[in-house]
C-alpha cells in the first residue's frame, strides 16, 4: 500500500508542476502566452505568406494545436493573467 500512496503523491506533484507551469508568468504568462503566440505566428502567415498558406496544412496544424492548448487550459482550469489580451482566432 505504501508504494501505491508513494505512486500517487508522486502523480500530485507532477500535476502540480503542470499547473506551474502553465500558469507561470516567467514563460510570457504560461499557457495563455502559448496560445497567443500560435495565433500570432497565423496571423504573420496570413499576411506575409498566404500563397503557402492555401497549398499547405500549415492554418489547419496551426488550428488544431489551438484547439490542444484552449482544451489543455480549459481542463486545467488556468485562469487569464490580468491585463492580458488574447488574440482572436483569425484562421477559416
Amino acid at each position: 500500500m505504501q508504494h501505491i500512496e508513494n505512486s500517487i503523491q508522486s502523480d500530485e506533484q507532477k500535476l502540480n508542476s503542470l499547473i506551474e507551469v502553465c500558469r507561470s508568468s516567467e514563460s510570457q504568462h504560461g499557457l495563455w502566452g502559448q496560445i497567443n503566440n500560435n495565433r500570432e505566428l497565423l496571423h504573420i502567415l496570413q499576411i506575409e505568406c498566404p500563397d503557402l498558406l492555401e497549398v499547405t496544412f500549415i492554418e489547419e496544424w496551426i488550428a488544431k494545436l489551438d484547439i490542444f492548448l484552449r482544451t489543455l487550459q480549459l481542463i486545467m482550469q488556468i485562469p487569464k493573467p490580468a491585463k492580458f489580451e488574447i488574440r482572436k482566432w483569425s484562421g477559416s
